[in-house]
């Protein structure tokens, strides 16, 4: 059987449609029969409890960020469980074991700063 007489002998079936699995489904190599577009593995989720200067610092080798409100200065020590006053006092505090972040108040700027 030939080109010419297999379209002869299929009148039924129209040449100029597309045919075939790959053309049933919304998008070739999506995955469109998954439960949920939107689902992120866990290790990929961002911590929405952590706040984003300490977020910051820890995608960072080494950096300073300044706390400009004093009611996140009060956040992040009372997550850590630290004192705020021992921390004016001029005794720099670490925020955790693992991260390597230390907070520390600044005299001439009257602002807390985070340092790794």
């Amino acid at each position: 059987m030939d080109f010419q007489n297999f379209f002869n002998t299929s009148s039924d079936v129209d040449p100029t449609k597309k045919r075939g699995p790959h053309h049933l489904n919304l998008g070739r190599g999506l995955n469109t029969k998954r439960k949920n577009p939107g689902i992120v593995a866990r290790m990929n989720q961002i911590d929405s409890s952590e706040h984003p200067l300490i977020r910051r610092l820890k995608g960072i080798a080494s950096g300073k960020e300044f706390i400009h409100n004093p009611s996140d200065a009060q956040k992040i020590a009372s997550k850590y469980g630290i004192s705020l006053s021992k921390v004016q006092q001029g005794k720099p505090r670490t925020l955790g074991n693992k991260t390597g972040i230390t907070i520390q108040f600044d005299p001439s700027s009257k602002k807390y700063v985070l340092t790794k």
